[in-house]
């Protein structure tokens, strides 16, 4: 695991150490936990509460007592679409009402496993899943088009570096051009 480098990541994981033991904790004791000693540390510590608590990340229990709550992440529109899957037969309809995402999102993502094998379209716009799978499949599709992206912008990057060259030679050929023509002038003829 890669060390914790803000000062609040730094307290939040002294503050998770004490919801491990199933305790509560104040300021003094976060700021013993990070061995912290002077007052401006200290005052750090709990300004940095303060912000976790409106983060909805630690409980105010009462004056100078804090209790860390695991922060309870939102589905994301996928993990909502897949559960209702799982459910039984879905529509199109059914997924953007439910998951609240765009036609084109739900068409896309059930053409992803339709593609995977893992859904089986029926004439009347339901899907259902082929056999019972537990987790869901990766979105393949986002990986490809992430790779087509890096792939046009390294061929793009080539292209300018070539088009930076051709404008180079163009500039060295017009400077040799004027001079030439000043060159020819002033009367001198180059041998």
């Amino acid at each position: 695991m890669s060390e914790i480098k803000s000062f609040a990541g730094r307290v939040r994981v002294a503050a998770l150490e004490y919801h491990e033991k199933g305790r509560d904790f104040s300021a003094a004791d976060i700021a013993d936990k990070m061995g912290l000693q002077t007052y401006r540390e200290k005052k750090s510590v709990a300004c940095a509460l303060n912000d976790l608590r409106h983060a909805g990340e630690i409980l105010r229990l009462e004056k100078g007592v804090y209790r860390y709550i695991v922060k309870q992440r939102k589905p994301s529109k996928e993990q909502v679409m897949w559960w209702h899957l799982q459910q039984g037969a879905v529509t199109v309809e059914h997924l953007m009402l439910m998951a609240d995402v765009l036609e084109a999102y739900a068409v896309e993502w059930l053409n992803n496993l339709l593609r995977l094998g893992v859904v089986r379209s029926y004439e009347n716009g339901t899907y259902r899943l082929i056999d019972r799978v537990e987790e869901m499949p990766k979105n393949t599709r986002k990986a490809e088009r992430l790779k087509g992206i890096r792939e046009s912008k390294k061929a793009l990057a080539l292209a300018l570096r070539e088009i930076a060259r051709a404008r180079a030679s163009v500039e060295r050929a017009n400077t040799l051009i004027e001079q030439a023509e000043s060159d020819a002038d002033m009367g001198f003829e180059k041998k």
